[in-house]
This record gives C-alpha cells, structure tokens and sequence, in this order.
C-alpha cells in the first residue's frame, strides 16, 4: 500500500470542501489542524477525519442540520413561511416565532412562464398543507429600469405574486407582501448593487445561524426576519 502523503490528505479535504491547516504529516495518528466548509478550525488525527468528514461545531448547530427538511408538527409559536419569489428558484424560509427552522429552494424546470407559475403555486400550496403556516410573507416585485428585459421580468413576477397570493387564499392562510428596500434596511443589508447586496444578506446569515446558504435562500431567510420581527405591527403591503 502507498504512503499516505500531506498532498493526497490536502486533495481529500478539497474533495470535501475542507481545508488542511496543518503543514506536516508523519503517520494516521498525527495531530493535525483542519478547517471545516464553514470555516471552523478542527483539530484531529487524519485516522479519524477520513471516513467521516465531521466537525463538532457543524454537528451541534441545529441550524446547519434544517436545510430541506419535511414539515414539522405545528408548534404555539406564530409560524411563518416566507418566500423570496421567482419563477424559477424559489428561495424560503420558515420560521417559528424568531426561531429559523427551515430554509431551502425550490425550482422549477418548466419552459413556459404560466406553466413555471403553476408548479410555483402547487408547491406553494404543498408547503401550507405540510407545514400550516400562520402566514405567507414575500417580497413586492420591484421594476429594473436599468435591465432592457425589466419590464417583461417585472410583468412575470408580478404574475408569479398574485397567483402566489391567490393560493394563498384559497387555503385560507393570511399573505402578506413587503418592499425589498424595507426587508433590507431592517436586516441590515449593504451594498448599492444588486449582486453586493445578495453577498451581504449571505453574510449576515453566515454571522446570525453559522451557515452557508445561497443567495435565493439568504433573500428568504432575512425576508422571513422582517415578518418575524414585525409580527403583531403594521407590515408594508399587509393583506387581511
């Protein structure tokens, strides 16, 4: 059998996305320092690390766990389902009471927009069925004027919007619809343009939960922030 050497245990760890900190390797049983794919610094052996890449920190944050999880029983906590709307990728986040308790995408891999609006909604409404939200609460579509598609893009999302907000209705859970610029100044988003402004609202999920999460789902995440907070106030676009 081939030595293990430090470059085959760097090439593992970024098969992983880890890193490997340490600059030497002598045997399984060295003591060595490595960083996790959220940035955690993890001292151990490589023995123990190659067949489960697990670090402690990752493994005690309940957060890094809820990613995509099935809907979870109706606690006494105001529930809210916040969407970040597209129609393609759906970014959302659930909430209970201030307490994040799962994020994801959904996507849609349908050609024709009516079509994409149509899977949106019936996915919009398995998400009331599964996890009985109080409410919906997305964002209001906002018009590109420097975009030389912005008006077609802000007819669909307009459309996705009111066919969200219809099945909203239909199973008779409460929407409500608040401006990007007011979701983003609550949170504390930066940034004067539209990509340094999803780079921001990912860092500051990366310092609120310790996790790394993608743009769609980061929008949804602090836009269920601002429901969260505001919950019992007057929202922006409020639909009763």
């Amino acid at each position: 059998m081939a030595r293990i050497t430090l470059e085959d245990v760097q090439t593992e760890c970024k098969k992983h996305k880890w890193q490997c900190l340490s600059t030497e390797y002598t045997n399984l049983k060295t003591l060595m320092q490595f960083k996790c794919d959220e940035g955690h610094t993890v001292e151990t052996t490589w023995e123990k690390l190659r067949d489960k890449f697990i670090c402690p920190t990752c493994k005690v944050n309940v957060k890094k766990q809820i990613v995509n999880v099935s809907g979870k029983p109706k606690t006494k906590e105001y529930r809210i389902l916040a969407l970040d709307q597209s129609s393609h990728k759906t970014g959302y986040a659930v909430y209970d009471g201030l307490n994040l308790v799962a994020y994801g995408v959904y996507e849609t891999f349908k050609n024709n927009p009516l079509d994409r609006i149509a899977d949106v909604c019936d996915w919009v409404d398995s998400m009331i069925a599964q996890w009985k939200p109080d409410e919906v609460g997305m964002e209001e579509t906002q018009y590109q004027p420097g975009n030389g598609d912005g008006h077609n893009v802000f007819k669909l999302l307009s459309q996705v919007m009111g066919a969200i907000m219809i099945t909203c209705v239909r199973e008779k859970c409460k929407v409500r619809t608040v401006l990007i610029p007011t979701w983003r100044h609550h949170c504390g988003v930066k940034g004067n343009r539209r990509a340094d402004q999803k780079l921001s609202a990912q860092r500051l999920v990366k310092d609120w939960h310790d996790i790394s999460v993608t743009d769609d789902e980061s929008d949804a995440i602090c836009i269920g922030k601002y429901f969260a907070d505001t919950h019992g106030r007057n929202c922006i676009g409020e639909f009763d």
